[in-house]
């Protein structure tokens, strides 16, 4: 067995991991010879993989990945003995140009509770194809930080609507929404998750094979080495369908020329004094884009043409260039319809929408 496709079959659990919470289950994985179990406040994911070891115990998630990541090309193997888990690694060549060993101390599970996997309680699952898990990433586009629980919006709401399952997620100066599946009769209507199990979840899902239930209070996840439960969190204060619904219009839509947009934010970046403090504008000229960036120090702008059947005007509208670069990998258009409420819209396929709040010069 090689450590790095061990590794592999197991990195996910980096995101489930807690290390700064105060519960040792939170920071452990429980290992036995045919699969590996962890879980956090938000889930529990167990993995199929064969560790060759005889019996089983608890070990420090952060210490066992990082001898798995940073172990050379070779055969590894695995030993649990008098409560140490040892492990030797071996160039398998005639020469033996180099042999690695060492262990560290496990705990038997006396101060340690991992949950186990809670199956059982899953509906009728259903295959979900690569672009769910694309999805899940763009829709993430529109968390903030933990500080937006206070306002209600530090989540994402998955809404199994009759055109599909869309996922949403704001933090009041963005909003995100990506289609994710077709609509199934067997999942339930709504389910709204942590950012933080949001990205376990789209980590997970990347793998072929991959099926869903989706019920009122968990989601759970299968591929052919892994079982993921993710627990809901609390409906968000706000209605995130609704507010992505009044930003749907394309009226004044404008293809991306995304070579010249992307190669402006990274001058930004570049010239910037204070790189989290920039700003750019945005305007439309006779068919025309304008790009603007000015602070104290530096200055640069740029014009590119686009094709447009109707040419319009479109005053400048100030963006934060960080906010909006993720956005353009995923994007094929920008909308200008709500410039009027200071709001630009990037739309993309899978009615990929990205709509972020500005500010009128």
């Amino acid at each position: 067995m090689q450590a790095s496709e061990l590794y592999q079959q197991l990195r996910p659990f980096t995101m489930l991991s807690h290390e700064k919470l105060l519960a040792p289950g939170y920071k452990s994985l429980h290992i036995t010879p045919r699969a590996v179990r962890g879980y956090s406040p938000f889930g529990v994911m167990e993995v199929e993989c064969n560790l060759g070891i005889a019996g089983e115990a608890y070990v420090d998630t952060s210490r066992f990945l990082q001898v798995l990541s940073t172990a050379p090309a070779g055969d590894f193997e695995l030993r649990l003995e008098n409560n140490k888990l040892e492990w030797h690694c071996a160039d398998p060549g005639e020469a033996r140009r180099y042999e690695m060993m060492g262990y560290f101390a496990v705990s038997s599970g006396n101060d340690i509770a991992i949950p186990l996997l809670p199956w059982e309680g899953h509906g009728e699952m259903v295959p979900v194809e690569e672009p769910f898990s694309r999805g899940l990433q763009l829709a993430a586009l529109g968390c903030g930080s933990q500080a937006y629980i206070s306002l209600g919006l530090y989540g994402v709401v998955l809404e199994n609507e009759p055109e599909g399952l869309y996922a949403y997620a704001s933090d009041n100066n963005a909003i995100a929404a990506c289609r994710l599946a077709d609509h199934s009769d067997h999942w339930a209507d709504r389910i709204t998750l942590a950012p933080d199990a949001l990205g376990l979840l789209a980590d997970v899902s990347r793998a072929k094979d991959t099926s869903l239930s989706i019920t009122t209070d968990s989601i759970y996840c299968q591929t052919p080495t892994t079982k993921l439960v993710i627990r809901r969190k609390a409906d968000l204060k706000s209605d995130l369908k609704s507010i992505a619904s009044g930003i749907r219009g394309t009226a004044r839509a404008l293809p991306i020329d995304r070579e010249s947009l992307t190669g402006f934010i990274r001058r930004i970046e570049a010239l910037a004094e204070d790189r989290s403090k920039a700003r750019m504008s945005i305007e439309v000229q006779e068919g025309a884009t304008v790009l603007n960036y000015e602070d104290s120090i530096s200055f640069s702008a740029e014009y590119y043409l686009v094709q447009s059947d109707e040419p319009f005007d479109i005053p400048p509208i100030q963006l934060e260039p960080r906010r909006i670069f993720t956005a353009l990998g995923a994007a094929d258009r920008v909308v200008f319809d709500y410039v009027d409420r200071h709001a630009l819209v990037f739309r993309g396929p899978h009615d990929f929408l990205f709509g972020i709040q500005g500010k009128a010069l």
